[in-house]
């Protein structure tokens, strides 16, 4: 099944509260305050449904269909007060080589497999939550992600060019 016809058959308000759960639990054991992340969430509703929708209107892209599949991981962590908590890591496999997915746009994203395994043991909208969080770390809105790619690669750019 392909990413975009998993966000078809999910319920966008369980997929927001998913993400919602995710990203409090991140923010927790970032030792965030309940305060900051209450503000940090007053927009994230119509956010979430912004990017959702990236994907189911995303055009199908041939290209990606066979590049490999997408992977949704659930990880137990402890932080410095030996607090466990839950995340999630989301990867492509292919070639039996691990990817980063977090500067690829949706719409790519929307065309790519994802493992049937993972949605058995996570779930539908929690899968869809995983995949809209681990995209979403750079920024909430498309542009924010893309300029937040563009200075990462000029950056990285420049780190080369010193080293060269």
């Amino acid at each position: 099944m392909k990413v975009k016809e998993l966000f078809k058959i999910a319920n966008p308000q369980i997929v927001y509260s998913a993400y919602s759960v995710i990203n409090t639990l991140d923010d927790l054991c970032s030792n965030k305050s309940i305060q900051s992340i209450a503000e940090s969430m007053k927009d994230l509703e119509g956010l979430i449904y912004y990017n959702i929708a990236l994907i189911l209107n995303a055009e199908d892209d041939t290209s990606y269909e066979d590049k490999g599949t997408l992977y949704v991981s659930k990880i137990r962590n402890r932080n410095k007060d030996d607090y466990e908590t839950m995340c999630f890591d989301v990867f492509l496999v292919q070639n039996n080589e691990n990817y980063a997915i977090d500067f690829v746009p949706l719409k790519k994203i929307a065309s790519y497999h994802i493992s049937e395994e993972c949605i058995c043991d996570l779930g539908i909208e929690t899968c869809c939550a995983a995949i809209l969080f681990e995209v979403c770390f750079w920024g909430l809105k498309e542009s924010t992600r893309n300029k937040c790619f563009n200075e990462i690669k000029m950056l990285t750019k420049e780190t080369l060019e010193k080293e060269l």
